[in-house]
Order: structure tokens, then C-alpha cells, then sequence
């Protein structure tokens, strides 16, 4: 994978937490009333919002895969949200690659 590479596997797991918000793990999901959904909903948006925000602190060539793995761990504790595991794989792959180019 390119550099570049970073940039675009955040932008993906971004975009599929954007347009997948609407399912996420509740212990008693018929329990939530509309707002609590709604706030539920707002929060793993602006999650996929931070991942874009970190993917354009890549391209400027800042980078930290730990900023990556808080804002995953903060969805899977406190939404209940988790991006598909490739596209986490993917990203967790364009930095160890973009390590290693950097390193030789």
C-alpha cells in the first residue's frame, strides 16, 4: 500500500460508519426511545466524522494509528458500533506499511 494509502483505508472505515450508524449493539435495543437513538446515532456520525478529521491529519502529514484505535475503542464501548473488520485491518495495514517504508 502507498503512503496515501492511510488517508484512504480511514476514509472508508469513515464512510461506513456514517452510512451504518443506524445498527449498533444495545443490551435492550427496543428499551431505547427515539432520542436516546437519535443521540446514539449522532454520536457514532460524529465518530466517523473524527476518523475523517484523522485522515486529513495523515494527508498533512501528521499521523497516530493510536488516535485510530481510541476513537474504535470509544465506539465499540460507548455505541456499540464496529466497523467491518477488513476495513479496520485495512487501516491497522497502511500504517504498519507506511512504519516500515519510513523506517528504511
Amino acid at each position: 500500500m502507498k503512503a496515501d494509502s492511510r488517508v484512504a483505508a480511514l476514509k472508508a472505515v469513515a464512510e461506513y460508519t456514517r452510512r451504518n450508524a443506524d445498527f449498533f449493539v444495545a443490551s435492550i435495543p427496543q428499551a431505547l426511545d427515539l432520542e436516546t437513538r437519535t443521540r446514539h446515532i449522532q454520536y457514532i456520525k460524529a465518530s466517523a466524522d473524527s476518523f475523517d478529521i484523522l485522515a486529513d491529519a495523515v494527508s498533512q502529514g501528521h499521523h497516530s494509528y493510536k488516535e485510530f484505535e481510541q476513537i474504535l475503542d470509544d465506539l465499540h464501548r460507548y455505541a456499540g458500533f464496529w466497523p467491518e473488520s477488513a476495513l479496520v485491518s485495512d487501516v491497522a495495514r497502511s500504517f504498519e506499511e507506511h512504519k516500515r517504508a519510513t523506517q528504511d
